[in-house]
Order: C-alpha cells, then structure tokens, then sequence
C-alpha cells in the first residue's frame, strides 16, 4: 500500500511539475530541485503508472537526502526530507 501521495508532497509548500513519458507513466519532481548526492547535485523524479505511483516512487528517492532548490540563482535553499 502506498503511503504517499500528491497532497504529502504538496505539503512541503514548493511547486510540484508533473508530465507524462511513452504516453502512459505519470512523472513527478519539485520544480527546480535537485537533490545532493555527496558533492554533486543530481536531478531525480517519480514515475509510475498513477499520479500517487510517481509520488511513491519520488518520495522513495528523496527521503532522508536534502533537496536544493534554485542552486543557480541567490535565494536559492535547502531542505532536508525525513
């Protein structure tokens, strides 16, 4: 059962994109986000047959890492997701 949905990550307060690929799979990402990965920085998103499949999935990769939003422009912050 998935635990997980659009609401969830909605609740963190930033803007959630979301698309579709091969005319089926739903996608999900926060809009101008990346997620640190040592000392880089990587792009991730959900994906999923369902809207609530792709948040599943893009929580799955996000929990316990720390978001950076707008890390190319001043302003820019970081959030950590538990």
């Amino acid at each position: 059962m998935n635990l997980v949905n659009e609401h969830d990550l909605l609740a963190l307060g930033y803007r959630l994109e979301l698309w579709t690929v091969d005319g089926n799979d739903i996608c999900v990402s926060y809009t101008n986000c990346e997620v640190k990965d040592g000392i880089m920085l990587k792009t991730v998103f959900g994906r999923g047959r369902t809207l609530q499949d792709a948040c599943y999935d893009y929580h799955k990769q996000i929990k316990g890492k720390t978001l950076v939003f707008n890390s190319n422009k001043e302003g820019g912050c970081e959030v950590r997701v538990l």
